[in-house]
């Protein structure tokens, strides 16, 4: 079943990658699922996420130029025409038919960005 599926700990431990696998493996029941990790053992992130292939959310993680503000998401969202032009205007590097966009809208307007967001997610 697609979704989202992590651990967050206090401190590393080899039995989280190991955790994080099985619940991952548990989640991928059909062979056009787009899965993926990603391990932050440093700040005790494990990661995991199942799609359908060529979704909103297909391509995780999305992170900004910098890669200091990473997004993991399930689901679609519905982002304005107006939206993304004023990021691209901004010099903001994204594809407009994916998620990709968020991380760029979240620099922009911080929280205020989740008040603004429409879809299922």
């Amino acid at each position: 079943m697609p979704g989202i599926t992590g651990i967050i700990a206090k401190t590393p431990q080899k039995g989280h990658r190991r955790a994080l696998d099985t619940m991952l493996g548990g989640m991928l029941r059909e062979p056009f699922y787009s899965s993926g990790t990603s391990v932050q053992d440093g700040l005790g992130i494990y990661m995991g996420w199942t799609c359908h292939q060529g979704s909103f959310c297909d391509g995780m993680p999305v992170t900004n130029e910098e890669r200091d503000i990473v997004l993991v998401l399930f689901g679609e969202v519905h982002v304005e025409r107006d939206v993304t032009d004023r990021l691209k205007g901004r010099g903001h590097l994204f594809t407009r038919d994916d998620a990709s966009c968020l991380v760029h809208w979240y620099e922009e307007e911080g929280d205020g960005m989740f008040r603004q967001l429409n879809g299922w997610f």
